[in-house]
């Protein structure tokens, strides 16, 4: 897959994790307002099973293109493999959380509007630090020095 490709993808991932976070917030608003619950938690889950199968993606895709993008490469794998998973981890709990089975209706629905925003803001860095054209393109970057 070229890089292109993969950004395309993931960012099309992306997308249909923010149209599953948009759906949940306002769920988990109405929650917080006093609704019924209406399957916030199984929502919660499913949000949960998402992202974990698009962090898989992400790095399946990401560290053989990365390794090789350019100069720094090495570096942004580095990145990618011990910054980015600490962050998915804490994702991952506050997701967990969120779908925990011992929660009222109230403290899930603040759960889940904070791995709202934890969500969003990750994506955003993403797509500033990974997965900007200027980043993951096709065409090699060379350091300016020959052989």
């Amino acid at each position: 897959m070229t890089a292109k490709e993969a950004r395309q993808l993931l960012l099309g991932q992306h997308e249909r994790l923010r149209q599953a976070l948009g759906e949940l917030e306002r769920l988990a608003k109405a929650v917080a307002a006093g609704s019924e619950s209406a399957g916030l938690r199984a929502r919660a889950i499913a949000l949960g099973e998402m992202v974990r199968d698009h962090n898989l993606d992400e790095e399946r895709l990401l560290q053989p293109i990365l390794k090789n993008l350019d100069a720094w490469g090495p570096e942004r794998i580095d990145r990618l493999i011990e910054h980015h998973a600490d962050e998915h981890a804490a994702l991952h709990r506050t997701l967990d959380e969120a779908a925990s089975e011992e929660l009222s209706d109230g403290r899930r629905a603040s759960a889940v509007l904070v791995a709202v925003r934890e969500l969003t803001e990750h994506m955003e860095c993403e797509e500033r630090e990974l997965l900007a054209e200027n980043v993951l393109r096709d065409d090699v970057i060379t350091d300016g020095f020959c052989g």
